[in-house]
């Protein structure tokens, strides 16, 4: 059984439900429109329940603010590693409460985002991280990681590029539970 965040088109907001498989429709109306692409597992059943209480909350309040009126949004609550580009990450592992963390043996470890391309340049990017434990350090790209400019949670960077990444830069002890970024 899995939470399941599912992107209402209808009502313009991410709806929750818990299923065995992906849900097909919007649990509040069959004749809503979804988005298959935003559909995400945000919990596995076997979370403790404090645990999935206290991440559904934050994720939660991470999702409200990225708006329908972005122009791109990403959003990723590491319940699998769908969103982390494999081949541009190293050291980092995903626990079975869906954090992000240094896997065992690693002294650090770098998780980047997949590539997310915009049409135009000179945009504005607001990201913002969900951290349990730790102070991991978070960088944004506009050039496919060609180089990064660090970032603070929840405060707008104007950038030029078209390829935009996030990468956060973990030490043992740190563990993210999520993180995305608003382009508009």
């Amino acid at each position: 059984m899995f939470e399941y965040r599912i992107w209402c088109e209808t009502e313009a907001t991410h709806v929750t439900v818990w299923a065995d498989t992906a849900p097909t429709e919007c649990p509040n109306s069959a004749g809503h429109t979804i988005d298959p692409v935003k559909t995400v597992i945000t919990q596995s059943g076997e979370v403790s329940l404090t645990q999935r209480v206290v991440k559904v909350e934050k994720v939660n309040r991470l999702a409200m603010k990225f708006s329908a009126l972005s122009i791109y949004s990403y959003l990723d609550d590491f319940s699998d590693d769908s969103g982390i580009d494999v081949a541009e990450s190293f050291g980092y592992a995903l626990s079975p409460e869906g954090f992000v963390t240094v896997a065992d043996g690693e002294t650090s470890a770098e998780v980047v985002t997949l590539l997310l391309e915009t049409q135009q340049t000179k945009r504005e990017i607001s990201a913002t991280m969900v951290v349990f434990e730790g102070s991991p350090t978070f960088y944004a790209s506009d050039d496919d990681g060609s180089s990064w400019t660090e970032i603070t949670s929840d405060v707008a960077l104007s950038l030029n590029g078209k390829k935009w990444r996030l990468k956060a830069v973990l030490t043992p002890g740190d563990q993210l539970a999520a993180w995305g970024f608003d382009v508009s």
